[in-house]
């Protein structure tokens, strides 16, 4: 049985000049037992800045804001999620025997289970910006930011880019699918002081967020089947066939074989009202090449509260919705 060991180290130093201005700097050191020797280790650095400017002397005597922050932070960290250990050496497997001398003899075949692949952590790199604001005496209070992350150089088993004819179907391995992930976000929640006793608070929060695929290991489409390109597509995508009405009894000849111009599905004989789908890349069959983009995931969270508090009696409501998304049915779901 493998161990599982992913080893962890780090210093974090942060600095505060004149009660304004914040610098925190992080580094993490991370081994896995999953890299080769003389390469186990990578370092991961992290910033961030802040700048209150709410004490700034422009900002001192008043100033809406009771108090007001600028930061901005950008981080890199490692991983070692995947399961093969040994992708970066010639590891062997027994195979089955091979038959030589007219099949009257045989030996036990060895075979490779993984070649020298040159690998590294995966890694996640994260930027963001924003401000948090306290207004009203104390009484509203607001966060706003922007955020962009990026899940880099996964493991990657690369068997579209090499051909079969070289030997090493299923064995090259890299540092090489890639996604992002962008959006914005914002909180907001208010305050009133009805009596020492009484109080009212109100607020919310939004995300909108969207996912992105940078770079796919995936076949070169060409002619009809480029709308299969995966890279520069939603992350979050939802592939299926798109329709084209139903078919009706115009569609079928006498012994009810479709009509000459209409493609042929794959998947089984049709009839009259059946679903009737589009033929994509224009090759007179239906089949999962005409599969295209019919929607996504959540785009947009939302969320709401509500909180009475009369002394030591509290009521607390909470709701939240999502937005923007699709989702696949099947059956009679209607």
């Amino acid at each position: 049985i493998q161990k599982d060991v992913l080893y962890h180290t780090g210093l974090t130093a942060n600095y505060m000049y004149s009660e304004k201005y914040v610098v925190e700097f992080s580094l993490m050191g991370i081994g896995s037992r999953k890299l080769e020797e003389g390469n186990k280790v990578e370092l991961a650095p992290t910033v961030g800045v802040g700048w209150i400017l709410s004490e700034e002397d422009f900002m001192a005597n008043g100033s809406f804001f009771d108090y007001l922050k600028f930061r901005s932070s950008f981080g890199i960290s490692k991983n070692d999620h995947w399961n093969d250990y040994y992708l970066y050496k010639s590891t062997y497997t027994r195979g089955n025997r091979f038959f030589y001398g007219n099949g009257n003899y045989y030996n036990n075949r060895t075979e490779f289970a993984s070649v020298p692949n040159q690998i590294w952590l995966q890694k996640r790199r994260d930027i963001s910006v924003g401000f948090d604001a306290v207004m009203l005496n104390r009484a509203l209070n607001l966060e706003v930011g922007y955020f962009n992350s990026a899940s880099l150089d996964n493991i990657t088993l690369m068997e579209s880019t090499y051909p079969q004819i070289l030997g090493f179907e299923g064995l090259i391995y890299k540092n090489y699918n890639s996604e992002s992930d962008q959006g914005v976000e914002m909180g907001l929640d208010y305050t009133y002081n009805v009596t020492n006793d009484f109080s009212i608070s109100a607020g919310g929060n939004f995300i909108y967020r969207s996912q992105k695929i940078t770079k796919r290991e995936e076949p070169v489409y060409e002619g009809g089947d480029v709308g299969l390109v995966m890279e520069g597509t939603a992350s979050d995508a939802m592939w299926a066939l798109k329709t084209d009405d139903l078919y009706s009894e115009g569609d079928f000849n006498p012994d009810g074989t479709l009509i000459d111009g209409l493609p042929v599905p794959v998947y089984g004989p049709v009839q009259p009202g059946d679903i009737k789908y589009l033929d994509q890349n224009s090759d007179d069959i239906i089949d999962q090449n005409d599969r295209r983009i019919i929607g996504h995931g959540v785009r947009t969270q939302i969320g709401l509260f509500l909180n009475i508090r009369f002394k030591n009696i509290e009521f607390y409501a909470l709701g939240i919705g999502r937005l923007g998304d699709a989702n696949y049915r099947s059956g009679s779901y209607f």
